[in-house]
């Protein structure tokens, strides 16, 4: 199977991370898959108020 180098069209918004409230943990994460190296990358960023 071919596959083709598609750029996907920016967004027309963009979201800014905001802090949590005070007291609260925000836990952003993000995942990749490279299916033909049968290999997989994770990352977490935890951040409180401050």
């Amino acid at each position: 199977m071919q596959r083709e180098n598609v750029v996907a069209p920016a967004p027309e918004w963009v979201v800014r991370w905001q802090p949590p409230e005070e007291g609260v943990v925000k836990c952003n994460i993000d995942a990749a898959l490279f299916h033909d190296q049968q290999k997989f990358g994770i990352d977490m960023c935890f951040r409180g108020a401050q």
